[in-house]
């Protein structure tokens, strides 16, 4: 039998996410700042634009699909006791959030999982990770 998946309640993830969406464009625009204060910042700050958008596109959803991928393995290879929250919102203070990418539970437990989508390898060690 299958996990079972359980869904957060929507409003406080669009307030998360609208957060989100915020210093993303102030990281960007912060960036671009930089580039326009060159000589040719004129002709660099759309291509700038483009080329930062797409890089964040692109980082999104990888991250996504590496997201989507572990939560239905784990509703896959769980046990039907096994509750999955995936994508968890908690507002830990008034308008501090975290995020949290699958939450299990289970009468082993309380799991929390954060998932990476990274190519290469990984070394971890006791003292360090590489």
């Amino acid at each position: 039998m299958l996990a079972r998946f359980v869904e957060q309640d929507k409003e406080i993830k669009k307030l998360f996410y609208q957060k989100i969406k915020e210093k993303e464009e102030r990281e960007k625009q912060k960036h671009l700042d930089k580039i326009s204060e060159g000589f040719f910042g004129w002709l660099l700050e759309p291509i700038a634009d483009v080329a930062y958008t797409w890089r964040r596109i692109s980082e999104k959803e990888q991250g996504s699909s590496g997201e989507n991928s572990v939560g239905w393995a784990l509703h896959l290879w769980l046990p039907s006791n096994a509750v999955v929250i995936n994508d968890l919102v908690l507002e830990v203070e008034p308008d501090e959030f975290i995020q949290i990418d699958h939450l299990v539970l289970n009468t082993n437990g309380i799991f929390v999982l954060e998932t990476k989508s990274w190519d290469g390898a990984f070394l971890g060690t006791k003292d360090k990770c590489v």
